[in-house]
């Protein structure tokens, strides 16, 4: 089922009824859009937050995703380009502590993780480490739209 929206409040292209087009992702169970700002796509979604138990990689349409590493094993996320869409925002909190290893986010080879301290090669992981991981552990990280994602809150220790 596909509903429209009005956007006017902010500067994104419309279509001329002024509408964005809105879709339910049912295997998501969210509500997505997809509109553009600058030529770029930019996701556009309601907060959603998700249980995870193996490691994946998260797509643009799920930016605004709270990741909750529920496992004794290693949760490590995958983020999408950083320049895929600027002001793409993901969130993953410690749900349980792990055996060996830590929850993560992992950038693509180009992408560096900025901010709060770090500073960290492009490609590096942060991770909440089984040495120092509590439950309620939390990062979030939004992406510039160019090569970078910067951490905007912090609970715990991640390196």
């Amino acid at each position: 089922m596909t509903r429209s929206i009005v956007m006017s409040s902010i500067g994104v292209a419309r279509d001329p009824a002024g509408a964005v087009p809105v879709a339910f992702d049912t295997d998501r169970n969210q509500l997505v859009a997809k509109v553009k700002t600058g030529g770029r796509p930019l996701p556009f979604q309601f907060s959603d937050v998700q249980a995870v138990t193996a490691s994946f990689t998260a797509t643009a349409f799920q930016s605004g995703t709270t990741f909750i590493a529920d496992s004794t094993s290693s949760v490590v996320i995958g983020l999408p380009a950083a320049a895929s869409a600027p002001g793409m925002r993901f969130g993953l909190l410690v749900g349980q502590l792990t055996a060996a290893g830590g929850h993560a986010f992992d950038p693509v080879a180009a992408d560096t993780i900025r901010g709060n301290g770090f500073a960290k090669a492009a490609d590096a992981n942060v991770v909440c480490s089984a040495a120092s991981d509590r439950v309620g552990d939390y990062i979030e990280l939004v992406s510039d739209g160019v090569a970078s994602w910067y951490v905007t809150s912090v609970i715990g220790t991640w390196a």
